[in-house]
């Protein structure tokens, strides 16, 4: 069997990088309108994973942080897949 010729092809995805990670969350969660979807004392979950996620302990105590100031009552759970 014979083999048609190869070539060797890399991509590379633009990765813009955000310099202020915790000011981007909280822009987003604003968008988002958070503070007006939140009751005061609810629990709400967070679902953290790990893996190829850089930063995560800050974007985590940024949520949290947020969720908190919106009266929420939050909490961190573990997610995999």
């Amino acid at each position: 069997m014979q083999l048609p010729k190869m070539a060797k092809a890399e991509q590379i995805f633009n990765q813009p990088e955000i310099t202020d990670i915790a000011a981007k969350i909280r822009e987003e969660l604003e968008k988002k309108k958070l503070k007006t979807r939140v009751k005061h004392g609810q629990r709400i979950a967070v679902t953290a994973g790990s893996r190829g996620i850089a930063n995560i302990p800050l974007i985590l105590k940024t949520v949290v942080a947020e969720l908190k100031t919106a009266g929420a009552k939050p909490f961190i759970i573990p997610a995999m897949g």
